[in-house]
């Protein structure tokens, strides 16, 4: 999976710990097509960032004790550049080291 992919799956996870999304872990996590144990370390990533998140096992959703938000962007164009960027340093490389 992609540090794209990662970080998309992230903000899904903080979207239902936001929207409250009903179900065990195990369901939520079905539900973000993730595993349970992939559930639990995006929680804690977001619990390294500041969130304070917590299960409510009578109700069975996830939700932020504190006031917690984030907003995720990813600029295309930063990207374009940054991939043609390694294309072009990669190249430089193996041209050079040909010599």
């Amino acid at each position: 999976m992609s540090i794209i992919e990662k970080t998309l799956k992230l903000e899904s996870v903080h979207k239902a710990i936001k929207n409250k999304i009903n179900g065990t872990p195990k369901e939520i996590a079905e539900k973000l097509e993730i595993s349970r144990a992939c559930l639990y370390n995006y929680i804690d990533d977001l619990k390294s960032i500041g969130a304070e998140v917590e299960y409510n096992r009578t109700s069975q959703y996830f939700f932020y004790k504190n006031e917690f938000d984030i907003k995720i962007v990813i600029d295309k164009t930063l990207l374009t550049i940054r991939g043609c960027l390694k294309f072009i340093f990669r190249n430089f490389i193996k041209h050079n080291s040909n010599h």
